[in-house]
């Protein structure tokens, strides 16, 4: 179930940010954050207003309603950085991860590598899970890759601070593959849905 939800939730990020086209690309490996800095995610902190959030990125942003979307790379893979606002509030972030390979098992080591440096940022996760909803490569790591792509396989990693909660998801559906890591706000992420579903309300 919780499946559906995230892609909803990424589907609605890739689909009102839109994908950036811009040029100009720079590398955003995580880092810890110094004791005297005060930002939530990257440069910014939650309630943030859209110019603000502007103006601390040195990149060029695609703009479309609430969103801001930015072509970055974080640990030397390609993605698409997003940022979401509600009232001019920053609400959410995500990276959706575009880098591609031939090997489906590649995405795996893509996303426990992302892991890994999360773990070092945030701590240990308050959730690790790897769902399986069917189990027939569950006994073949060598077409683990593959599960994921069919939906069979599922991976998600969750971190919580005092303001935000960070998910690492890796899952996919007729072959193709999505991997993100999303970054909610506590105080603006609920406001931020409940507008989210009132629109979708209002053209029914």
């Amino acid at each position: 179930m919780w499946k559906w939800a995230m892609l909803l939730v990424v589907s609605s990020f890739m689909i009102l940010s839109g994908c950036s086209d811009n040029s100009d690309a720079s590398t955003s490996n995580i880092q810890p954050i110094e004791e005297n800095q005060n930002f939530t995610f990257r440069k910014t902190t939650w309630g943030m207003s859209q110019e603000e959030v502007k103006k601390s990125e040195s990149l060029v942003p695609s703009e479309k309603d609430s969103f801001l979307s930015y072509k970055d790379s974080i640990n030397g893979l390609d993605a698409t950085l997003s940022y979401a606002f509600v009232d001019d509030k920053l609400a959410k972030a995500m990276y959706s991860i575009k880098e591609t390979h031939t090997n489906k098992n590649d995405y795996i080591s893509d996303y426990k590598d992302l892991k890994k440096l999360l773990t070092e940022k945030y701590g240990e996760p308050f959730e690790d899970n790897e769902i399986w909803s069917k189990s027939l490569y569950k006994n073949d790591p060598e077409e683990y890759g593959l599960a994921v792509s069919l939906g069979h396989l599922n991976y998600l990693t969750q971190w919580e601070t005092e303001d935000t909660v960070v998910n690492l998801v890796l899952f996919g559906e007729n072959y193709k593959i999505t991997h993100t890591i999303m970054y909610e706000s506590k105080n603006y992420s609920g406001e931020y849905d409940e507008k989210r579903k009132n629109t979708h309300k209002d053209k029914l």
